[in-house]
């Protein structure tokens, strides 16, 4: 039976799990600790909760005046303001106030107003984003960025672009088991199985 290298490491507030099959150590440790690093330099860029963050020094100042930000960064926020426009804001990267509310309205006695008024001030359409100076700014000072609903699936574009670069045939990355890369195949042969939770019926799943 082929070697099966298995590693994992920790970023963005949960493990990721690394299987690269049928490669030699030294040549798969190289390649586990590129992703890693990959995954380790987004979560520098993106995570509100790192205050050295981008994103966390464009929620402290693009109230009052437009950031400057990285060509990278730029093109996330882009993209981001494309999926809330063909979402009709179903995904909307500015919902932390309303989910911080939600999560803390049992021990706050919270007024209809009061949720009313974060309704209002959240939504990407408080966000503008200038084109010529690859800037941000907010329409309000209640906006705040979460990529949380983002980061690890962008972290794993750039590590399947990694892998792609060292030429590898198959492999298996899972963060957190919420977010999931396969390349080729299972060990075995067949393909990689991955089991989604069924939301409607907790505890049950479909491979």
């Amino acid at each position: 039976m082929s070697i099966v290298y298995h590693q994992s490491f920790f970023a963005m507030n949960t493990r990721c799990n690394v299987v690269l099959p049928g490669m030699e150590e030294t040549n798969a440790n190289y390649i586990f600790h590129s992703l890693k690093d990959e995954a380790v330099r987004t979560e520098s860029i993106l995570s509100r909760f790192l205050p050295e963050s981008e994103i966390s020094k464009i929620n402290r100042l693009a109230f009052g005046e437009p950031v400057k930000i990285s060509n990278e960064v730029y093109s996330i926020l882009k993209t981001c303001q494309n999926y809330f426009s063909i979402s009709n804001g179903a995904f909307d990267v500015t919902l932390y106030p309303l989910i911080k509310y939600w999560n803390e309205k049992e021990s706050r006695h919270p007024q209809i107003s009061e949720f009313r008024n974060i309704v209002r001030d959240t939504g990407m359409g408080h966000i503008t984003l200038n084109d010529d100076e690859k800037s941000v700014s907010f329409g309000n000072e209640n906006i705040e960025i979460d990529l949380g609903g983002f980061g690890k699936g962008y972290a794993l574009e750039k590590m399947n672009r990694l892998l792609n670069n060292f030429a590898v045939e198959n492999a298996f990355i899972s963060f957190g088991e919420s977010s999931v890369l396969t390349v080729g195949s299972h060990p075995a042969g067949d393909c990689w199985k991955v089991g989604v939770n069924n939301c409607l019926i907790p505890g049950s799943s479909h491979i």
